[in-house]
């Protein structure tokens, strides 16, 4: 664990607005050798190359990262001189989250609580919209590894990856009747495209090497802070 408190001299993105620093060894959930080998099969699909030990392609740090702060932004303890409309939103937590683990990273978000042990009803009520969205779009988040071609397009799009099993492209604004992705995404034709949260499959087609999805105003409603889409493989 040499290096469990070495910076990343790469910034990892906007989600890292605490601590940031490297961890000794790959968590056991993602991001590992393992999963970089089950991208490249994909039965044949353009996941590309596993970058080699080190490299940043692009925004990704390969190795293992974590950003750590506090729900409370001036304290990692509890503050009570700290107003309720100080604490990050729930959508904040939710965009940090995606962005910090498309990069290949961990999010450590901590609470504080009073001196008698109780938690703050501000930070119970923000872990608890922040499961919420969890209990919906979690298969895109947990037992998920980054896309070694890119982690995110634009400000707006993240993508990770369920070795083997599907991809998920992360949009952080909520998207028009149709989500236009300009980037290699690993679909093929007798593949599924839903948005996580929404029971019916999305039209999609292929244009110009850009994946474009039809997302019915149902779709659009349906999705809160991060709108997940998964491209669910089938070989």
């Amino acid at each position: 664990m040499g290096a469990a408190h070495e910076y990343v001299p790469q910034t990892p993105g906007p989600g890292c607005r605490g601590g940031c620093r490297r961890l000794g060894r790959p968590s056991a959930h993602r991001g590992d050798e393992r999963a970089g080998r089950r991208q490249r099969r994909g039965g044949g699909r353009a996941l590309g190359p596993r970058p080699r030990p080190g490299a940043c392609p692009d925004n990704t740090v390969v190795a293992k990262w974590e950003s750590s702060r506090g729900l409370d932004p001036f304290s990692y303890g509890y503050n009570r001189a700290t107003p309720d409309a100080a604490y990050m939103t729930a959508e904040e937590v939710v965009r940090s989250l995606v962005d910090i683990v498309s990069k290949n990273g961990n999010f450590l978000l901590d609470i504080g609580p009073r001196a008698d042990g109780t938690i703050p009803e501000i930070m119970q009520t923000r872990l608890r919209e922040t499961g919420r969205w969890l209990q919906v779009n979690g298969e895109a988040i947990h037992d998920t590894t980054y896309w070694s071609r890119m982690a995110q397009l634009g400000t707006d799009l993240r993508f990770t990856v369920r070795p083997d099993r599907a991809f998920y492209i992360h949009s952080l604004t909520r998207p028009g009747p149709k989500l236009t992705v300009e980037a290699p995404v690993p679909v093929r034709p007798f593949d599924r495209v839903t948005m996580l949260g929404h029971d019916r499959p999305l039209t999609w087609t292929l244009r110009n090497g850009a994946l474009v999805v039809d997302v019915p105003e149902a779709a659009r409603k349906a999705g809160r802070y991060v709108w997940v889409f998964k491209v669910e493989w089938h070989d």
